[in-house]
């Protein structure tokens, strides 16, 4: 799945989005994703490592691990807050230093919250299924849906199907399928 993600991403940043968006629109979802990322890692407060770590140990040595798994769930809710607060904060220093650059970052900035909601949770959930040696079916969702899922949206703006707030409403939208089909597993 790795290698056809690989392949997928390739199609969509080499072909599709230079061919179906402006610059500006193609710079803007590269520009929310890095943000994103950063935001993330800000968020997650460690779970990820800290879930691979010691949830193992936790449920070898007591066999119960409620509580360290509402804590590990837990945590980045507040993470995300302190993120959402702090940056919200300075949300007008942030819009201005984009503000020069470009103008539909400062327009669509607040999404990046929602993306990175979802973002944090999906490789929390990726994390403690890699725990539990179940890692295929979420690097399918990680690597392949997400994307096949962006190739199928950019199609679908070309062809007018919706506006570009539209389409970063369901590129948006990719991370939270992504979150809950893991959740499911």
């Amino acid at each position: 799945s790795t290698y056809a993600g690989v392949l997928i991403g390739i199609v969509n940043t080499l072909w599709l989005f230079p061919h179906f968006f402006t610059p500006e629109q193609y710079g803007l979802t590269q520009v929310l994703l890095a943000i994103t990322v950063i935001f993330t890692q800000l968020s997650q407060l460690g779970t990820p490592a800290t879930l691979t770590n010691f949830l193992p140990r936790i449920k070898e040595d007591t066999g119960k691990t409620g509580a360290f798994l509402s804590v590990m769930f837990g945590a980045p809710v507040a993470g995300f807050f302190l993120v959402a607060l702090a940056t919200l904060l300075f949300q007008v220093d942030i819009k201005e230093f984009y503000i020069e650059k470009s103008k539909l970052v400062t327009d669509y900035y607040l999404w990046v919250y929602p993306i990175t909601f979802f973002y944090v949770y999906m490789y929390v959930l990726y994390s403690y299924c890699r725990t539990f040696l179940r890692i295929a079916f979420p690097t399918l969702v990680l690597d392949v849906v997400i994307k096949v899922c962006v190739s199928v949206e950019l199609l679908l703006f070309h062809f007018h199907f919706f506006s570009f707030t539209g389409f970063i409403m369901l590129f948006t939208l990719n991370y939270g399928i992504a979150a809950l089909l893991l959740w499911i597993y």
